[in-house]
């Protein structure tokens, strides 16, 4: 995940941690996720890019979100089924599922 303070709330430089991406079921592909700090510092807005460029989904969570709650978000947003949605990061070229107990933004 790359999370960076918006730049209304930007103190100095932003801090970056590894890129993610989320993968729904093979027939829709994946979804590449980056956060950044919404208005209010206890909640962070999520950016859920599709890995293939099939879109995009913004969602907003507590800052201490966990990746479940983020992957439930989108799945409220989309409708989507919760078994098809998954979160991933990139890997050299496979994409590896992130657990739902991992902290947003490690």
């Amino acid at each position: 995940f790359w999370l960076k303070p918006s730049p209304a709330h930007e103190r100095g430089p932003p801090q970056d941690t590894p890129t993610a991406h989320a993968m729904d079921a093979p027939d829709t592909g994946g979804t590449e996720v980056q956060a950044e700090a919404a208005a209010s510092p206890a909640m962070v807005t999520v950016l859920v890019k599709h890995a293939m460029g099939k879109g995009e989904v913004q969602v907003e969570v507590p800052a201490a979100a966990r990746l479940g709650d983020v992957r439930e978000a989108v799945i409220k947003q989309l409708g989507a089924l919760p078994k098809r949605l998954r979160l991933v990061r990139l890997a050299g070229t496979a994409l590896v599922t992130l657990a739902d107990e991992e902290p947003l933004g490690e």
